[in-house]
Order: structure tokens, then sequence, then C-alpha cells
């Protein structure tokens, strides 16, 4: 039964969430998805903070790419496009964050959420790599990249249609979060490695919760929640950075 569930597990996890959100019928984006609390310019900027919370995640995606190109050449090319893709992505994400928060609309929605999805089916394809076998992360990075990618557009043209259906991004951004834990808690990886994913887990909880709270948080502190959701998202971008500094080659088919 452990060989079974070790084997086949992941897939069956997939086709169970994917029932899951087929059952649920489409999901729509909120209509005041794009009203963030206590939105003001800050140094002439529009909607300061919520751009200029974005810095973290360009800086260390800055840091991410010299080790992803300079640091990885023991290992498979694979995962080598996995970790310099994954750092390209939290790059990308700082501009499109900033980008889209100057002047939210579903126009600049597109280019925050088409990078994210690189890091998402990136790290989570390492994940799968280090903690359970290399054969099966390879194959899950060339299904999950172009479905991450795919999900996005798939949501922006049905918007542009009249109602863009968002379950396909909800399962490449949460599907990951999901199954990284109980990969965590099964596999056989470095306890540094772990250490560092564990804490990656727990920031990005922390920034979804300061996501919920945006307008709690900006009538209890004056700075929307959202704004503190990019500060502690980017914090879990750098212990993935950390967790790929750790990284050996894994030998295991």
């Amino acid at each position: 039964m452990s060989y079974f569930l070790k084997r086949y597990g992941l897939w069956l996890s997939a086709l169970m969430m994917i029932g899951g959100l087929a059952l649920l019928g489409p999901v729509y984006q909120d209509n005041v998805y794009h009203s963030f609390a206590r939105d003001l310019p800050v140094w002439n900027i529009p909607h300061g903070w919520n751009v200029l919370s974005n810095l973290p995640f360009i800086l260390i995606g800055i840091v991410g790419l010299r080790k992803a190109f300079l640091g990885t050449m023991t290992f498979p090319v694979i995962e080598r496009c996995m970790m310099g893709i994954g750092m390209a992505g939290i790059l990308l994400t700082g501009f499109g964050s900033s980008y889209y928060h100057l002047a939210p609309s579903n126009h600049t929605l597109l280019w925050d959420r088409l990078p994210m999805t690189l890091v998402f089916t990136s790290l989570f394809c390492l994940v799968v790599t280090d903690y359970l076998n290399r054969r099966t992360g390879a194959i899950l990075y060339l299904l999950l990249l172009p479905l991450g990618i795919g999900s996005v557009l798939y949501w922006y043209f049905g918007e542009a249609a009249g109602g863009g259906d968002l379950r396909p991004y909800i399962f490449v951004q949460f599907f990951p979060m999901v199954i990284i834990p109980v990969l965590l808690w099964t596999g056989h990886g470095h306890p540094t490695q772990t250490r560092q994913l564990a804490w990656m887990i727990g920031w990005y909880v922390i920034a979804k919760l300061f996501e919920t709270g945006d307008a709690f948080i900006g009538e209890m502190t004056g700075v929307g929640g959202h704004t503190f959701k990019h500060l502690t998202a980017a914090c879990a971008t750098w212990c993935i950075l950390r967790y790929i500094q750790y990284r050996k080659p894994n030998l295991t088919s």
C-alpha cells in the first residue's frame, strides 16, 4: 500500500483536485478584486506602497538568477531550467506586480499572474525531484509549466469574453502548496532544505492571511494588508532561494 501511494499518490491527488474543481463549477473573479485598502499615492507614485513593496521580489530574483546560471552546472538540464525559470519568475513577478498596482485592471493583472505561475510550477517540480524522484519531477514540469501559463491566458481571454474561469489557475497555485507539505513529511530530503521549505510555506500562509485581511490591516495600521502580503511573500521567495542554494543533484531516477 505504501509503495502504491508513493508511486501513484501524487497523480491521484491531482486527479482528485481536478475533479473537485470540475464539480465546483466556474469560479469568477470578484468584481471588487482591483480595490485595495489604503491604496494611496506615495512620493507621487500611484498606489505607492503596493508598488514599492514589490522591490524585494526584484532583488531576490536578481540574486537567484545569478545562482541559477553560475552555480547549477552540475545539475541536469531540466533542473537547471526549473531553477532558472523559477528565479526569473520571482524577478518578473516584482516587475509585473508593480505594473499591475500602478493601474489595477484585468489587463495589467495578466502580467502579475503570468510570472507567478513560473514560480509555482518550477518550485513544485524541484521539490518533487528532491523528495520523490527525478523522473517524476521532469515529467510534471513538462506538463505543469505550459498548464500554468495556459491557466492565466484561459482566465484572461475568458474575462475579455465576459466571464473568466479561475479554476485552472487555482489548481496551479494551490495544488503545489497542498502537496509540498506532504512531500516534506514523507520524503527524504536534506534537513536544511526541508527547513527552508517549511519556512517558505509558513510565510506563504501569512501572506495569504494579510491578503484576506487587507481592509482590517489597513484600519489597524494605516497601510493595507496587501502591502504586507507582498513583503511576507517576498520572505517566502527568499526561502526558495535558500532552498536552491542548498540543493544537491538527485540521482534517483
